[in-house]
């Protein structure tokens, strides 16, 4: 619509000159201007009104198509398997996809604006070939060494996008340091924002310059083929003005084709543009699909649902991490039975961790076999497999939530419920801190988003954690290191709850401090990937092996330390 009104415009731009230069033959001048003057009006006034409605329906799919486009990351994050977060080719993708994101949307009002331009394109192309058809062809020639030179380096710069996103993630990455609560007193300490400054400077002084040398060749061609139409339009008026001087055309004919040459050619340049950018597109929203198939290979064709469990067994179970050639388990095999508690001991770098996310099916063993109730936990659904277990994890993460919803997280299927939360909380070792809190369970935790939330401390958001552990209704716990960010008194009061709390439930728990095993019915010890020594306390110190040499050790040293308190 808006190409028709445009030529309109042109052609009663020059039925006006003409009447003002006494060209035509029409005995009421005066009303003959007012009525063009008045058809300007409408095409003036349409034109705004199209516009208008053209930016109104371009941002509210610009923000509908944006929003859809985020969920689809989102939920592609939510949904991939725990091995693609320590993988830097998965971030670069994610990366790139997120970057491209926007392609998605421009590609469909580039597609309407291309299909625009080539109307104008045609109907301009033939209104010009009535007086000339060398005109067009020669316009439309012109534009073609431009078509090819910025297809060319679209492509090119595209590609060099792509391969550079490594830099383009290490400056995101600065930039938020720079901004992150959890990193300001560090920076603040150890003055470290001038490294930080440097640093990001330096990856973007590399990354800029090999851009613009790009970006420069790409301006100077398109530069000289742009001015091939531009010359093209000169000699074509001038031929128009010798006609018109001639006498064999009106000056309205050199304004009307004036405009119509400037449409025809800047119709050419919009139609090269946009299709350029479709193409452009294209290659970025194949970018974002290559993302979106990226398979998982933790797979959920478990038939079974688990309901309870009674026994787990892990038999000559080895696991190396994707990407890694070191085996983190080697042929690791122990039993444990309903209402059992395990302790999984050994050094920082042993594999205990490693052992809760394979119970969890995060990853598959690379070999062996890990059997729930005696049939392989790969033939149960993850749905129903993972309502059976709650767990702490080592690098339990909090929510900028309030208190409430970070205890009922765990469990959002069962209504909320103050006493159970306050209960989680005093197992949790956090009632003192819940009673100090202004607004109690709706406390928002941390100030990102609220003026009266609070910020805790390293122990008291891991209380948190543990308490949202024990809100969930499971048949089995997992803590892995549940103690590392409590000091001794709080560690051993959990340690008292948790052997009341799960008292009547199969428990499995990590610890690298052989002092919390007090309430374990067994314990493995893992060395090298593999069970070192498996029984009960009595048992291993009394097999005076490796067990014991750890556990002496750090009897020792808290000996020692109490003869220096002393």
């Amino acid at each position: 619509m808006t190409s028709f009104i445009q030529i309109g415009s042109t052609y009663v731009g020059k039925a006006l000159i003409d009447l003002l230069a006494g060209n035509s033959q029409i005995n009421h001048i005066q009303a003959s201007i007012l009525f063009i003057l008045l058809i300007m009006l409408v095409f003036g006034v349409g034109n705004q009104v199209i516009q208008k409605l053209s930016e109104y329906c371009t941002g509210i799919h610009n923000s509908i198509f944006t929003n859809y486009m985020e969920r689809i990351f989102m939920e592609r994050a939510l949904q991939a398997d725990l091995q693609f977060f320590d993988s830097p080719e998965f971030y670069d993708k994610f990366q790139n996809a997120r970057m491209n994101s926007q392609a998605a949307v421009n590609v469909v009002w580039n597609i309407i604006n291309a299909v625009s331009a080539a109307v104008t394109f045609v109907t301009t192309f033939i209104l010009v070939s009535n007086t000339n058809l060398l005109f067009g062809i020669i316009l439309v020639l012109a534009v073609v060494p431009s078509t090819i030179a910025e297809r060319k380096y679209t492509k090119i710069l595209y590609r060099w996008d792509l391969n550079h996103v490594k830099e383009q993630r290490q400056m995101s990455y600065i930039s938020s340091v720079a901004s992150d609560r959890a990193h300001a007193q560090d920076i603040r300490l150890f003055h470290i924002s001038d490294i930080l400054r440097s640093r990001y400077i330096k990856i973007w002084e590399i990354y800029f310059k090999n851009r613009k040398s790009l970006l420069k060749k790409r301006t100077l061609i398109s530069l000289a083929f742009t001015v091939l139409p531009e010359i093209c339009t000169i000699v074509m008026l001038a031929f128009i003005a010798l006609s018109v001087v001639a006498g064999e055309r009106t000056i309205g004919d050199f304004t009307l084709y004036q405009g119509l040459l400037a449409q025809l050619s800047s119709a050419v340049f919009l139609m090269v543009t946009y299709a350029i950018s479709i193409y452009d597109n294209k290659l970025r929203i194949e970018n974002i699909q290559d993302f979106l198939k990226i398979k998982n290979t933790i797979h959920n064709n478990g038939r079974k649902e688990l309901k309870t469990v009674d026994s787990i067994e892990f038999r000559n179970v080895s696991f190396t991490y994707p990407g890694t050639d070191k085996k983190v388990l080697n042929g690791l095999s122990f039993h444990i039975c309903n209402h059992e508690k395990l302790a999984i001991v050994g050094i920082n770098g042993a594999g205990k961790t490693t052992l809760i996310k394979l119970i969890l099916r995060f990853y598959d063993p690379d070999e062996g076999e890990i059997l729930i109730n005696g049939n392989s936990i790969q033939t149960y659904t993850l749905e129903s497999l993972h309502r059976c277990f709650s767990s702490f994890f080592q690098n339990a993460a909090n929510y900028a939530f309030t208190l409430r919803e970070n205890i009922t997280l765990s469990d959002p299927d069962q209504k909320s419920d103050d006493v159970k939360i306050k209960k989680a909380l005093e197992f949790g070792g956090a009632s003192d801190l819940l009673e100090s809190l202004g607004q109690g369970l709706n406390t928002s935790l941390t100030r990102a988003f609220e003026d009266d939330g609070v910020e805790l401390s390293g122990g008291q958001y891991q209380k948190i954690a543990l308490a949202r552990t024990f809100y969930r209704d499971s048949c089995v716990i997992l803590l892995d290191e549940p103690s590392s960010a409590l000091d001794p008194e709080a560690e051993y009061h959990l340690f008292k709850k948790l052997e009341k709390l799960c008292e009547n439930k199969m428990t499995i728990f990590t610890s690298h401090r052989l002092s919390n095993i007090f309430m374990a019915d067994k314990i493995v010890l893992i060395e090298n990937g593999q069970a070192l020594e498996y029984g009960t306390h009595e048992e291993l110190m009394h097999k005076n092996g490796r067990y014991a040499q750890l556990y002496r050790y750090q009897a020792d040293k808290f000996i020692h330390s109490e003869k220096l308190k002393a």
